[in-house]
């Protein structure tokens, strides 16, 4: 079903909205050559629940955002992909030269990284 942006939101950005959604887990059942996700804010979740499923996966992508209002879980996400068997490769995007000093967070993020995982 493809939604509207007027289906999804009245004006207001911190509504809280509910949309219909499928669970992923459901679409690993046959082998795929490559997952892209870029989930804001529920990723760990949905790679928790894929966890098992993961092995019919040959490549992942994942674009791993942290907010400064929640608690950092890339030990997680970094954890449930070298578990599934996966091989890793992280990219950091530069948002603070000097983070001990001052931390820049910007798009309500203050780290963002592109995690690839692939079977070695």
């Amino acid at each position: 079903m493809k939604l509207d942006r007027e289906d999804l939101t009245s004006g207001d950005c911190d509504e809280n909205i509910e949309v219909p959604a499928l669970r992923l887990k459901d679409f690993l059942s046959s082998k795929l050559d490559l997952l892209k996700l870029e989930i804001n804010g529920c990723k760990t979740d949905v790679l928790l629940d894929c966890d098992e499923a993961l092995q019919n996966v040959n490549n992942v992508f994942v674009l791993y955002r942290s907010s400064p209002r929640e608690p950092q879980a890339v030990d997680l996400v970094t954890r449930i992909l070298k578990d599934a068997g996966f091989r890793l490769h992280i990219y950091g995007e530069q948002k603070s030269p000097r983070p001990f000093l001052w931390r820049r967070v910007g798009s309500g993020t203050d780290m963002t990284l592109k995690i690839f995982a692939f079977r070695a």
